[in-house]
């Protein structure tokens, strides 16, 4: 052991994937410093929780902690991002993550929280009690009403009502399917779902519920109505057998069960039942979801139509050959020899958890720049998903209704068109411009747009459909005359055909997020119509 006189000094030095302090106080000491320690400094600097991060990377396995170059597992600073940590130096590097639509998790103390468009959720109570990054396919929940607000589709076998109830771990719900005590065969179900099965397909159904005793639901896979029994009664089916019993917290547990469709109708009904073996109990349901597949996904709110939660999407950037090993809590996945832009979503079977991502080989930290990120979801009517609204002061009929331009479907049978007397034949207007904005809703929803895409569909005969010849690009966050137009584009209809009907548009994003954005059609080319398959609105996920 060396001796060094002098005064204190730390420097930093590599060895291996690890740096180490070297410090100097009177006698040379290397003490390692192992770069989870610099990774959790980087990510509590960023805003994050250093908790989180200690948390996730307990889950990784040893083997990667020492071999990976690069680690991804559940971490991030603000509400957009996931960071990898560099297994070297502990530096904190951006991954990109989208997804379209608002989705829920539970947060560290197992209460369900909502997540806005485009933020990763780090959840605890889907799929096991890990940590975890949810990564889930797209599902939509094929029940409307899942507060029981509106009564839609509803009936019951009787001895049951609708009541206020407080779900404290499901802050979103205030209301209850109450099954009565001493009654057997109490049973609340939906009529129908708005949806029409598919021979042969799966289907789950899933609900939250608490006994009035606070004790374990009995709930058997036996024929209705005995111990409990779930009543799923697809076509030409008894009754199908319970799948899963999960324990949230506070006596809520979350139920589902497993169907085959065996003929093709909407008129069949399902819920749940209490049968004779819980007489003396009382039963609490909240929450009913039906949805495709076999897998029971994080809940998906419904207000007067189905709702669908769009897929998660993490894509990672290479700058060298690598090989990347992916844990989940259900599978484990191994990719060899890959380059170039991986996307994470193509590589996972089916809606699972991200425990975490070991990467061999070098993340390129560059491919984070200009990466843009949809800002709105797929519309479903000028209204919904809430609190999203699409308007236009000019639409020839409700066929072609503002919303279609935001349906995420461009093509003659999904369309904004306008009033027919918006323009004279010489491109003079009528009146006012035609104008087509969507609303982000609230101020939580408030965007700084950067990038537009419009897309305008093909014509039956020929050519392509009448679209905007000149428009405008304008926002704001009162949506009293005062747009801000940021950009005005002409485009003739040769560039239209030459583009294939699509084209994107850039501009400087506003200084603060805006609420109302909208395009102004000053002149079209083609005739007095004015077409728009879809128009979509990104921003750089840089400038969030």
């Amino acid at each position: 052991m060396g001796v060094r006189i002098g005064n204190t000094e730390i420097t930093k030095v590599p060895i291996g994937n690890t740096l180490v302090d070297r410090i100097y106080v009177g006698t040379e000491r290397i003490l390692p410093v192992p770069p989870i320690h610099e990774f959790v400094q980087n990510i509590v600097n960023l805003g994050g929780s250093e908790d989180v991060v200690r948390e996730g990377y307990k889950n990784v396995d040893n083997y990667y902690k020492d071999k990976a170059s690069y680690l991804i597992f559940p971490s991030h600073a603000d509400k957009y991002r996931i960071y990898a940590m560099n297994n070297s130096t502990g530096n904190a590097i951006p991954v990109y993550f989208s997804r379209a639509s608002q989705g829920t998790f539970f947060d560290k103390d197992l209460n369900m929280q909502s997540a806005g468009l485009n933020e990763p959720r780090i959840d605890y109570g889907n799929y096991s009690k890990d940590v975890k990054i949810l990564f889930e396919k797209e599902a939509a929940n094929y029940l409307r009403d899942s507060n029981f607000d509106l009564g839609l589709d509803i009936t019951g076998g009787g001895n049951y009502s609708i009541v206020d109830y407080t779900w404290e771990v499901l802050p979103m719900f205030n209301k209850s399917a109450e099954l009565y005590k001493n009654t057997s065969a109490t049973c609340y179900y939906y009529k129908r779902s708005q949806t029409t099965y598919v021979t042969g397909n799966q289907y789950v159904l899933s609900a939250f519920c608490r006994t009035e005793d606070k004790q374990e639901p009995i709930i058997s896979g036996s024929s209705y109505p005995s111990n409990g029994d779930v009543l799923l009664n697809l076509p030409n089916n008894s009754p199908r057998a319970l799948k899963d019993l999960e324990l949230i917290k506070d006596s809520i547990y979350r139920t589902s069960v497993l169907g085959t469709a065996t003929t093709n109708s909407t008129n069949q009904y399902m819920g749940f039942a209490k049968g004779v073996s819980s007489l003396e109990r009382k039963f609490y349901y909240i929450g009913y979801q039906f949805e495709d597949g076999n897998v029971m996904t994080s809940f998906i709110p419904t207000t007067n139509t189905i709702a669908t939660r769009s897929a998660d999407e993490m894509k990672i950037g290479l700058s060298s050959v690598s090989d990347i090993y992916i844990k989940t809590v259900k599978n484990e996945y191994t990719l060899s020899g890959v380059s170039g832009v991986v996307n994470i979503s193509e590589h996972i079977d089916e809606s699972d958890g991200i425990l975490y991502i070991a990467v061999m080989g070098e993340i390129d930290d560059t491919y984070f720049d200009n990466q843009f990120v949809k800002g709105h979801p797929n519309m479903t009517s000028n209204t919904t998903p809430a609190p999203y609204v699409a308007y236009s002061n000019s639409s020839v009929n409700t066929t072609y209704a503002s919303w279609k331009a935001f349906d995420g479907i461009s093509g003659l049978n999904s369309r904004w068109v306008s009033l027919s007397n918006a323009f004279n034949p010489d491109g003079s207007v009528i009146g006012v411009y035609p104008y087509l904005w969507i609303n982000q809703g609230s101020t939580a929803n408030r965007r700084r747009y950067c990038k537009m895409k419009v897309e305008v569909p093909k014509s039956e005969t020929s050519g392509y459909a009448p679209s905007p010849g000149i428009l405008s690009v304008g926002y704001s966050n009162t949506n009293n005359n005062d747009y801000i137009y940021q950009r005005t584009i002409e485009v003739t209809p040769e560039i239209w055909e030459k583009n294939n009907g699509v084209m994107e548009f850039y501009f400087d994003p506003p200084s603060v997020p805006m609420q109302y954005w909208s395009i102004s059609v000053i002149q079209n080319n083609g005739n007095t119509n004015v077409h728009v398959g879809e128009l979509t609105l990104y921003e750089d996920v840089n400038n969030r």
